[in-house]
């Protein structure tokens, strides 16, 4: 039996093979990112059967995937535009790996943003349809119209001229992270840097202006004012943008991806303008979406037609005897731990009662976005459990509002929603409504009250639709608070063993941990 270093600690290849569905026969492919946020994904008869961002692991058993794909398995491999050297000797050492598994077949290469676009356009729901796909990082940004799997370039935007570059640029300045900008920049209001950019004379798109100082700007403000300026800028520009490429081409479906689009403010302002039909975001905006669209990409190539993304936990899944092995080490007066049949109703009564509870059930997410399987949950009209979580967790950030998990069914009740648009992955944000304000004060901003809501469908998770439901009994509301199971400074926790040493070092008193419930003895329930 062969062992896997992960997050620290020691996972099972041939257990998590177990975890995963069982593939069908036929063709498939593996994506693989080795660059910024490392990730790699497999693509099976036009599903996305496995993916995981390899933060998560040190080290992704390939063995086991190729295994797993079967005979006709193909790999393309996502590459920058510029073939660095460092990327030329990571890709030769994945070779090495892949000979050493058994691959010796080409590995494809797909360029950055043709790897995006493809992640963007083949897990739309409407990727039938015509469709402008958006793509913008700190690279730059393009735009395609894709129709019938053919993709046209209608629009594009160079590096120095890039908003995602020009934020992280201010964000490093003020020492804080990109997406930090977004929610501190909601405290307060400025337009500093509205001269910056400017539209482009001969294409849609735009261009910074030269003679504007950024670091004089910097210097002779206030780190929340500059905060609400970026936010302002990309907001303004990025709409422009959208407005410009849907007057020149009249196509009114979006699909994004890029790490600007990480940005849920942005994205709902382009999905407020008018006549704007549709928005989907893909689930994980980074660079860590280039494995699955390389996938996508040559899967699509040789005719195969790929499935739209319903829910994005393409991780291994945490087994019941994953669970008891990892709480062996529970063992002691400090702990009680007991195995329950009905496991979402004993976490629905105490996150009822006011109590904090780790989630950690299913399949692990793929990406950033606390999705309910690898999270902590409480209420959501609660602001001190919310600073609690915070404490806990070792997250200083006061002005970051967590996500906002709510029955899909109920989303109405709760959210102002624009064109009636679906927020299945806490991509989207979304105005709370103002007789709901109070009952979900830890999940919205406290100054304009926007939330970043995910939409739980039964037929996406229905453990975790389940749980809410349940919820929704005992309490009447259908909503509640949901972060990653994260301590700052790690990865997010993936498997059972991650679950427990996080539980124990965090301070938390409940864990639901596959059909475990799992309390400190001073607060056992």
């Amino acid at each position: 039996m062969r062992q896997i270093a992960g997050s620290g600690h020691i996972h099972c290849v041939d257990a998590a093979a177990a975890r995963r569905p069982e593939p069908s026969a036929g063709s498939a492919v593996i994506g693989i990112h080795d660059g910024v946020d490392p990730s790699i994904a497999v693509l099976q008869d036009g599903v996305i059967h496995y993916a995981a961002r390899t933060e998560r692991l040190t080290r992704v058993p390939l063995q086991d995937l190729l295994r797993d794909a079967g005979s006709e398995v193909k790999v393309a491999c996502h590459v920058r535009a510029d073939r660095s050297i460092w990327q030329w000797r990571s890709h030769q050492s994945r070779r090495r790996e892949l000979l050493a598994a058994g691959y010796h077949g080409k590995i494809q290469p797909v360029d950055t943003h043709r790897a995006l676009a493809a992640a963007a356009y083949y897990t739309a729901p409407w990727s039938d349809q015509k469709t402008m796909v958006l793509i913008y990082d700190a690279l730059g940004a393009r735009a395609f119209i894709a129709e019938n799997g053919k993709f046209t370039e209608c629009s594009k935007i160079g590096e120095f001229d890039s908003l995602e570059r020009f934020s992280g640029r201010v964000a490093r300045g003020l020492g804080l992270a990109p997406m930090d900008l977004m929610h501190l920049g909601a405290h307060a209001s400025g337009d500093l840097f509205a001269d910056l950019f400017q539209l482009a004379p001969d294409s849609p798109g735009h261009r910074r202006r030269r003679k504007v100082s950024v670091t004089k700007i910097l210097h002779r403000n206030r780190f929340d004012t500059i905060a609400a300026s970026v936010q302002r800028t990309v907001e303004s520009v990025l709409t422009e943008w959208v407005k410009n490429l849907m007057r020149e081409t009249a196509v009114r479906r979006f699909a994004c991806s890029g790490s600007l689009f990480a940005n849920p403010r942005a994205n709902l302002a382009i999905l407020e303008i008018p006549r704007v039909e549709a928005l989907y975001v893909f689930p994980s905006c980074g660079m860590e979406a280039t494995s699955i669209g390389a996938a996508c990409e040559i899967a699509a190539a040789a005719g195969c037609a790929i499935q739209p993304v319903a829910s994005p936990c393409w991780g291994d899944a945490i087994l019941d005897e994953d669970a008891e092995a990892a709480i062996r080490s529970l063992a002691g007066p400090g702990v009680h731990c007991r195995r329950v049949a009905q496991i979402e109703r004993v976490v629905a009564e105490n996150l009822a009662r006011g109590n904090i509870v780790a989630r950690v059930r299913g399949a692990a997410e793929f990406g950033a976005n606390p999705l309910g399987n690898r999270s902590v949950l409480c209420k959501a009209d609660s602001l001190d459990a919310a600073a609690e979580i915070r404490r806990k967790l070792r997250r200083p950030e006061f002005w970051t509002p967590l996500v906002l998990s709510v029955l899909a069914e109920r989303s109405c009740d709760y959210l102002e929603k624009p064109a009636s648009a679906p927020f299945p992955h806490a991509t989207i944000a979304a105005r709370a409504r103002p007789e709901k304000r109070h009952a979900l004060a830890a999940a919205i901003h406290p100054r304009d009250a926007i939330a970043c809501p995910h939409e739980v469908l039964e037929s996406h998770n229905p453990d975790y639709w389940r749980l809410l439901r349940e919820y929704e009994e005992i309490t009447g509301e259908a909503a509640l608070v949901c972060t990653s199971f994260q301590i700052a400074g790690e990865p997010p926790v993936y498997s059972a063993r991650d679950a427990v040493s996080a539980f124990l070092r965090s301070g938390l008193d409940f864990m639901a941990l596959g059909n475990w419930w799992i309390a400190r003895s001073r607060t056992a329930t």
